[in-house]
């Protein structure tokens, strides 16, 4: 019996603890009310910082004429101006006007992506009344040809999200940021990894817009390529026609689609790190893009 009550305790403490993790991802996602031509319409946002920095989708705030902010167990709603956003990503940065001395929760990032099968949750605002939580697993990365945007490579998950769940947070069991949550399709969730959100959120702050990355060459899927081929040199003296593209930085490439749309989160004159194969030879180039 005293097994029994000792197996009890210990499994309602490790619920506690998750719930507790999970709160420092809910904490600082925020309701994003927004009236677009009279009507009205739903979204999420997360806190990144102090300063009141708000990351959010483009689809969310798209065409806006009136954009009010609540936090989570609020119901006074705060001003909110928009500061960059980039339609090609989908990917928005707004800010919070901070009156009054305004304390905000904020996100804690994480400093990885969980593996395929993890556990995940999402949270975000379906619903006019409440914030909503929902957990899932990993399913896939660098999924691209779901959404509306030009350039796509989401982590896949098994949530259900619903409207309204755009711009909220996909965290780890750690209760930590891993993705921005985008998009819906056969039942599956889609969401930004962080780190390329937080990037172009970087840039839309520093310049007001984003420029999309370029090689200067042409690119094409091949069966004798282990990786991408590249089919002709327009504007780079370090590649050369008939490269096979093995790897972007530690992303390895499996058609000319995904390195497309890895190249569309990465900012004009980055430098960036290719592995490729050629004539028979494995090389490791840093390569600045256009």
């Amino acid at each position: 019996m005293k097994t029994l009550v000792l197996l009890c305790a210990l499994l309602l403490s490790n619920i506690h603890a998750d719930i507790i993790d999970v709160n420092r991802c809910a904490d600082p996602v925020v309701k994003i009310e927004v009236i677009k031509n009279q009507d009205h319409a739903l979204g999420s946002g997360i806190i990144l910082d102090s300063n009141g920095y708000v990351l959010s989708n483009m689809h969310v705030i798209k065409d806006a004429t009136s954009i009010h902010l609540f936090l989570k167990n609020s119901k006074q709603p705060l001003k909110v101006k928009i500061i960059a956003q980039d339609s090609d990503t989908d990917i928005a940065l707004l800010k919070i006007d901070l009156t009054n001395n305004l304390k905000l929760p904020t996100a804690v990032i994480a400093t990885t992506l969980p593996d395929i099968g993890d556990q995940v949750y999402a949270v975000g605002y379906p619903f006019q009344t409440h914030q909503s939580l929902s957990q899932g697993f990993v399913s896939a990365y660098n999924v691209s040809g779901i959404y509306h945007s030009k350039y796509e490579s989401f982590i896949e998950s098994d949530i259900r999200l619903n409207h309204g769940n755009s711009g909220g947070a996909l965290c780890n069991k750690d209760g930590e940021l891993i993705g921005m949550n985008s998009g819906i399709y056969k039942g599956f969730g889609f969401s930004i990894d962080i780190f390329k959100s937080l990037h172009v959120a970087s840039v839309l702050k520093e310049h007001g817009f984003f420029q999309h990355a370029k090689l200067g060459v042409l690119v094409e899927d091949s069966d004798t390529c282990e990786g991408v081929l590249i089919a002709e040199v327009l504007n780079n003296e370090l590649l050369e026609k008939g490269d096979c593209l093995k790897k972007l930085n530690s992303t390895l490439l499996s058609s000319s689609k995904e390195l497309l749309n890895l190249l569309g989160y990465i900012s004009a004159g980055e430098n960036i790190v290719f592995t490729l194969i050629r004539e028979s030879q494995e090389f490791r180039f840093i390569i600045k893009t256009h």
